[in-house]
């Protein structure tokens, strides 16, 4: 071998020698993208767990916060002891009131228009509903001094209302029956042929009429449908429809007042003609023109009284009342006629 081929050879080997042994500069850069991934993996994983345990606490504790009032609620709902002694007043003076209903209604049915013009044995229950509604008065008092809050004492108040009510239809009823009484009265003096009777029996009823008028007014101005039915004995509408029947039957008692002293006035002529023809020295002539006179005024009355009874609605109790004047004045009217013939 010569010199020549023995440095080509000898460099070969070393450019080997140069590949193969490794870089350690080139290892670390190498390895250390390798854990920077595999380190950074694992905080991921952990960081995305760690929330998840945190939120679940969260959830537990919402409910928690949301049942936490319930308790107070409850708390606050219940009565105190002022709040359920108030209620025991005000229920009692229900029942008292409901008493006074029961004595106004009693054998006429449960509805306070059960009572009408026409039921004269209402006027004998006048001392024992004044005793009923004496009673029903302390009751509302001590319910209204009782009163623990801002709604029971607006209850005692619509109790004190319905009180006034039940007193002033009472009031009202006793009036409208008197004025009923009077009006029967004077029917019976014009059947018997007495005016005189029946003009002064029509007057007491107008005195009545303006004395149940007067009681209605303050039934009006002292309670109020929302009192009346602060009871379950009383209905809304059956305040409304009571108040109406008085209004009728107080409105039948003044249109009567000229037709009653027409009635008194047909019922003087029908007895001077009569009296005339039953006298030995009769005048005929005389007694003719009376009983004509009469036989007009009557026929007139019953004609008013006909035209009356075609207006009335259905509110008042006085229909059978004005029926029955009417046929007394057409038979006296037709007796009238038939003296005059």
């Amino acid at each position: 071998m010569n010199r020549r081929t023995f440095v080509v050879l000898l460099g070969a080997v070393a450019g080997c020698n140069s590949v193969a042994s490794p870089d350690p500069s080139s290892e670390t850069p190498t390895a250390a993208p390798t854990r920077t991934r595999t380190a950074a993996s694992t905080p991921q994983a952990t960081e995305t767990g760690t929330p998840a345990s945190t939120e679940a606490p969260t959830s537990t504790e919402a409910p928690t916060e949301t049942e936490q009032p319930s308790p107070t609620e409850t708390e606050t709902s219940e009565p105190t002891g002022a709040e359920r002694r108030a209620a025991r007043r005000i229920e009692q003076a229900k029942t008292q009131l409901t008493d006074v209903v029961e004595t106004f209604t009693v054998e006429y049915g449960s509805e306070l228009t059960a009572v009408t013009a026409a039921s004269p044995d209402f006027l004998d229950r006048s001392y024992e509903l004044r005793a009923e509604l004496a009673d029903a008065q302390g009751a509302y008092v001590e319910a209204g001094n009782a009163a623990a809050t801002a709604e029971q004492t607006r209850t005692a108040n619509r109790l004190q209302g319905c009180w006034h009510f039940l007193g002033d239809a009472r009031d009202t009823q006793m009036k409208v029956v008197e004025a009923y009484t009077e009006l029967e009265s004077a029917r019976a003096a014009f059947e018997d042929n007495d005016p005189s009777t029946g003009r002064t029996a029509a007057e007491q009823m107008q005195t009545r009429r303006r004395q149940a008028t007067n009681r209605l007014q303050t039934l009006r101005a002292e309670s109020s449908v929302e009192d009346a039915s602060v009871i379950d004995s009383i209905s809304e509408s059956e305040y409304q429809n009571k108040l109406a029947q008085f209004e009728a039957d107080i409105g039948v008692y003044e249109d009567l007042d000229d037709t009653l002293d027409e009635f008194a006035e047909g019922i003087k002529w029908f007895r001077l003609a009569k009296i005339e023809f039953e006298k030995d020295d009769r005048n005929v002539q005389d007694a003719e023109s009376k009983a004509n006179e009469a036989r007009v005024v009557l026929a007139d009355v019953s004609n008013t009284l006909t035209s009356m009874l075609n207006g009335l609605g259905d509110d008042t109790s006085l229909k059978p009342a004005l029926k029955s004047l009417r046929s007394l004045a057409s038979e006296k009217a037709r007796e009238a006629a038939r003296m005059d013939n």
